[in-house]
């Protein structure tokens, strides 16, 4: 029975997926909006996250040298896992912890860990990638679609951001379900060409496999302890993680006399 299951999800995750890869070969019949109605949209799916506080979801990226590419040039699954103000996510070879003392990242890659305070609030990582407050006097257009069971949504931004545009792919309930982020720079189409042809890239985000029923060891899996210590404020590496750096960003609190 399990092993049945486990294939129906998988068909069903790669489903998914093929659809967002091949989404862009098709037309997408648009109609403006206004930013009231895009910002109902966004209150749609805060009010989501702001009831599900528990979940798991798998995370994807694909990165494309053009918009009109569907051949990803580049490729990376994590997971993001959320109960309440603590969290850990695995995106891009960083992982991010937060619990009650301390909010942690870690890079793998550079072989270094920061240190922070925990972040006091309860948004969920997927409405911070939905923040348009700072860009929104730069947006020249909203528009929408329907998609399958939800609604997508973009959004066009004059000559100032990175970005000419994103697109946002939301459920009927709410649910984030991917998002695409078209910008401005061209590229070499070969990078190990400089003077061919040029195109601008994008990046597709797609979160599936969502599950607000997932249960998971809640102090395992946003323990910090296997990548350090604290004694008298002061902060240890562990042997496992001796060979990595280690960066104490919080704010000192005066010491009861």
């Amino acid at each position: 029975m399990n092993r049945r299951k486990n294939i129906r999800l998988g068909i069903s995750i790669a489903g998914a997926m093929l659809l967002l890869l091949f989404a862009d070969a098709f037309p997408v019949a648009w109609t403006d909006m206004t930013k009231e109605e895009f910002d109902g949209e966004m209150q749609k799916t805060s009010q989501f996250y702001t009831v599900n506080q528990h979940y798991s979801v798998q995370v994807d990226y694909a990165s494309f040298r053009g918009y009109d590419s569907e051949i990803p040039y580049d490729q990376s699954t994590g997971y993001y896992r959320k109960d309440g103000k603590s969290y850990h996510n695995f995106l891009l070879g960083i992982h991010t912890i937060q619990n009650s003392r301390y909010k942690v990242i870690v890079d793998t890659a550079k072989k270094a860990i920061l240190v922070a305070d925990p972040e006091n609030e309860e948004s969920a990582a997927e409405m911070k990638q939905l923040n348009f407050d700072n860009e929104s006097k730069y947006v020249t257009a909203y528009k929408s679609a329907p998609s399958g069971g939800g609604k997508l949504l973009r959004v066009e931004f004059n000559k100032i951001p990175a970005y000419t545009a994103y697109t946002i792919d939301i459920s009927d309930d709410g649910r984030l379900r991917g998002m695409t982020i078209y910008y401005r720079e061209s590229y070499p189409l070969d990078p190990s060409d400089p003077s061919s042809a040029k195109a601008q890239p994008k990046l597709k985000i797609t979160y599936s496999a969502f599950d607000a029923g997932k249960t998971f060891d809640s102090k395992k899996e946003f323990d910090t302890s296997k990548y350090f210590t604290e004694a008298d404020g002061k902060l240890t590496l562990t042997a496992a993680f001796k060979n990595y750096t280690i960066t104490d960003l919080r704010i000192p609190t005066k010491k009861k006399s």
